[in-house]
């Protein structure tokens, strides 16, 4: 069966089902076929071993894979692949070896085929065809879309008033004439009479417009008022504060005591609380091995046993001992060691 296969590109061809010369129908497994038993023939031409070196291998039921290199696909057309072996029965193959944009295109699915005017009516174009391509390119760089024109008077490329029927989507530089409607923002300067304006809140410049402007102050002052009215509140509550009450107070202050007061705070040693630890360096202390105030707080807060006379104090784990005092009692003393 024929098949398809792309110009100078490697690919494996499948051939068989290879079956025994001696009686016509046995499928052979175990074949060896070289190099040298594969041929081909492109075109017509001459049938000659196959470029690609190795050997095809078994791939089902008689049905051999043999690899076929670049060069073996190199000519486009059509190309006969002969296998011969003594103990079976030919083999061959005809495929159409296809350039590699139809083969893409039409197999692969990853390209397009490519179709390029050169004739028109028999007669060579390529000269014409290049004036119509640069011409194309000058009206194209004027011109957003032909759909906009309803006439044909565009020879110098520039759009005229007469020739335009519908939307015209997109920037304009300058527009010379009456203009129906613009929705969107102009840039520019309008010269002419406006027939409305409609704002960003989507009201014409009209009584409706005047209208919403003074709702949008009346609403304002209202905000004001409420916060005259917050005003008038505060100062009602300092109005009634009785100040001459609170003068008074003040006069009869014992001025004598804040005096002594006075005296007593300018005595103070302010070098001797400067000396004093800070709550940081006392922690700092307290959480010092072997520290006294270290010692104290796990004397007090921490794991405390006493057996036989031995009072043990232990670490923050509640196993490890880390000081001991001896315990004595004459039956009239107790005494208590000093800790190891």
């Amino acid at each position: 069966m024929g098949g398809f296969a792309k110009q100078s590109a490697a690919a494996y061809l499948d051939l068989g089902p290879f079956v025994s010369s001696a009686d016509g129908k046995t499928r052979l497994t175990s074949l060896s076929l070289l190099q040298a038993d594969v041929r081909l023939s492109k075109n017509g031409g001459t049938m000659a071993a196959k470029s690609h070196a190795s050997a095809c291998s078994h791939l089902s039921a008689g049905v051999y894979r043999c690899p076929l290199n670049a060069t073996d696909f190199n000519t486009p057309g059509r190309l006969r692949v002969e296998a011969v072996h003594a103990s079976a029965l030919a083999v061959w193959e005809t495929i159409t070896v296809l350039p590699a944009n139809i083969y893409d295109s039409l197999i692969g699915g990853t390209d397009t085929i490519e179709v390029d005017l050169t004739h028109v009516l028999g007669v060579l174009q390529t000269t014409s065809l290049n004036h119509i391509r640069t011409n194309t390119s000058a009206i194209a760089a004027k011109l957003p879309s032909k759909s906009y024109l309803a006439g044909t008077n565009n020879s110098d490329g520039d759009v005229q008033a007469s020739e335009m029927t519908g939307n015209f989507p997109g920037s304009v530089a300058s527009v010379t004439g009456a203009v129906g409607s613009v929705t969107g923002n102009v840039g520019g300067n309008v010269a002419g009479s406006v027939g409305s304006v409609v704002t960003k809140t989507d009201f014409e410049l009209t009584a409706a417009y005047d209208a919403a402007k003074t709702a949008a102050q009346r609403s304002a002052l209202s905000a004001v008022a409420a916060k005259l009215d917050s005003v008038k509140i505060d100062t009602s509550a300092v109005a009634a504060v009785d100040f001459g009450a609170l003068t008074s107070a003040i006069a009869s202050m014992d001025t004598a005591a804040l005096s002594e007061l006075t005296e007593v705070l300018g005595s103070l040693d302010t070098s001797a609380l400067a000396s004093l630890p800070t709550a940081q360096q006392i922690r700092a202390e307290m959480e010092t091995a072997g520290s006294k105030l270290e010692r104290v707080h796990r004397r007090l807060f921490g794991k405390v046993t006493m057996t036989s006379g031995v009072l043990r104090v232990y670490d923050d784990t509640g196993a490890l001992v880390v000081t001991t005092q001896i315990l004595n009692d004459d039956g009239t003393t107790q005494t208590q060691g000093a800790a190891t």
